[in-house]
């Protein structure tokens, strides 16, 4: 491909280029937010001509006062002056220096830093393929809060073809959970999680910062405040929301698309002094999911449990997968344990060992049972509540899901009632069992796709049809289980539901045919 003098290649937002091997750029070649530049060789190159320029556009999330994003860069010699010019504060990563803070819950993943100096101030210098860094794009304190920064990439080329950054190891001892490290996606495209993990078959899963908690309120050695409650992760499986997103109304649960210049950490467990690779390739690029941090979508065969607090609204999800390729034992790149939260709920192997934030089981039967664990830090006695906060695929149609406490022998059907409990601080092992049975409602195997409701998420009108079935009556549940809307349809395959009233939050509606009964998640925004 050949961008000629005088002449300008755009590739629009959510569009792509793909070129075999080489780029020659004499003109100007922009690349828009969430578009996609691929090249397929791992030998091709990218060139630009004197006169020539490339520019590479990003944008962040909407960002608070003093919010930080973790990006690398998509190009050969960006610089800390260069795109980053303007920003309040660019950090960098020291894993050579990380030991674990001890105010984080034992038992869990951990990545904040006992004094501060795993990140460092980063005034000069290069930005690195494939590392990540701490970027508050604002140029001061007191920047306009609740509004995205674009950052034009354009010193170098593009980066292509085989980049591999050096993680540290520091070895169990001192790193029991592993060494975090931080990396970015090089290109100037989307690549996939899924073949990142396949090519770094050391690296079981990708954590993310969502950073929803405001700087300053938490452990006591920075303003950043790397929250554990703030991290999302993903890994082969699923997503995991953001322990601080609750409901996951933010939609903080990663998917397969990892962004251009998005950042991630990952864990290490190798040798204490010995550098492990780290990765990418241009097998691992996309043409098409580019977005501008992460859209949410759905996943085959998974259910995802929420708990929550009632006072301080701490708590965490818990993630079970069913998948052909999984088993009842530790599933590399399919089981990853749990992150130190305040409170977590995390599952158990069938054999009742590790503590697992997302767990992959074999293809789901009904006569499969998981044992679910629940630890909290705060010592008062609390409520607490398990909620079914989502459950997705064909596999799991027509299943009720039965929440059983080991301790007070109370048995509940999240399907449609959450469950709330008082509890202590501490560690509880199998306090939970979750079982499954079919659906007695007489769901029948066609009409989920018989069925929709759109669209979703909405603010106002929610419009529901029924491609065969006449509809009968919409009752909508909170996450509660608490019953906030219910109304009747005249036998009739449309109709409308106005869910304006309700506060912004995700809802389920059980919709009641002539055939059946179905449950929908809704998402009010």
């Amino acid at each position: 491909l050949i961008v000629d003098a005088g002449a300008t290649l755009t590739v629009d937002e959510g569009d792509y280029i793909r070129v075999n091997h080489n780029i020659g750029v004499r003109g100007t070649l922009q690349v828009n937010k969430t578009a996609n530049v691929v090249q397929v060789n791992s030998n091709g190159v990218t060139t630009k001509e004197v006169g020539g320029i490339i520019r590479v556009e990003v944008e962040t999330p909407v960002l608070e006062n003093r919010h930080f994003v973790v990006m690398g860069s998509p190009m050969t010699a960006e610089q800390r002056t260069g795109v980053f010019k303007d920003a309040f504060l660019v950090l960098d990563f020291h894993p050579e220096n990380f030991i674990p803070h001890p105010d984080v819950p034992a038992g869990g993943t951990n990545f904040a830093d006992d004094n501060g100096d795993y990140y460092q101030m980063y005034d000069h210098g290069r930005i690195l393929k494939g590392e990540g860094y701490v970027v508050r794009p604002q140029t001061g304190y007191t920047d306009p809060a609740g509004i995205p920064y674009s950052m034009t990439f354009q010193l170098g080329t593009l980066n292509t073809g085989n980049i591999t950054y050096r993680a540290e190891n520091r070895g169990t001892t001192l790193n029991p959970n592993g060494t975090p490290n931080v990396v970015a996606n090089p290109y100037p495209s989307a690549i996939s999680a899924d073949l990142f993990m396949d090519a770094n078959p050391t690296i079981d899963a990708l954590y993310y910062w969502e950073h929803l908690t405001a700087p300053g309120t938490g452990l006591a050695v920075s303003n950043l405040r790397f929250d554990m409650d703030d991290i999302s992760i993903y890994n082969g499986s699923m997503g995991l929301p953001a322990a601080n997103d609750p409901g996951n109304v933010l939609d903080t649960a990663p998917n397969n698309v990892i962004p251009t210049a998005q950042g991630f950490g990952v864990r290490t467990t190798g040798t204490a002094g010995l550098q492990t690779n780290v990765v990418f390739n241009n097998f691992m690029r996309l043409t098409s999911g580019n977005t501008i941090l992460r859209e949410q979508e759905s996943t085959p065969s998974t259910l995802l449990l929420e708990l929550r607090e009632e006072n301080y609204k701490i708590g965490g999800f818990a993630g079970i997968a069913f998948s052909d390729q999984g088993t009842a034992g530790l599933d590399h790149q399919m089981d990853t344990r749990r992150l130190g939260t305040v409170a977590s709920l995390f599952s158990h192997l069938e054999d009742g060992t590790e503590q697992l934030g997302i767990q992959t089981r074999e293809s789901f039967n009904i006569d499969q049972e998981i044992k679910l664990g629940f630890a909290s830090q705060l010592d008062e006695e609390s409520n607490y509540t398990i909620s079914l906060s989502s459950i997705e695929g064909s596999d799991l149609t027509g299943t009720t899901v039965w929440l059983e406490d080991n301790q007070t022998g109370a048995i509940t059907n999240l399907r449609e009632a959450s469950y709330t409990f008082m509890s202590n601080g501490g560690m509880f092992e199998d306090r939970f069992l979750l079982r499954f049975e079919e659906n007695s409602l007489g769901t029948s195997s066609n009409l989920v796709s018989e069925v929709r409701i759109f669209p979703n998420p909405t603010n106002g009108i929610l419009n529901i049809t029924s491609t065969q079935d006449k509809i009968e009556s919409v009752t909508v549940y909170d996450m509660m289980g608490r019953v906030v809307i219910a109304t009747t349809f005249a036998n009739s395959s449309t109709g409308q539901l106005d869910i304006s009233n309700l506060k912004n939050a995700i809802y389920f509606a059980e919709i009641k045919t002539n055939s059946g009964t179905i449950s929908k998640k809704i998402i009010k925004n």
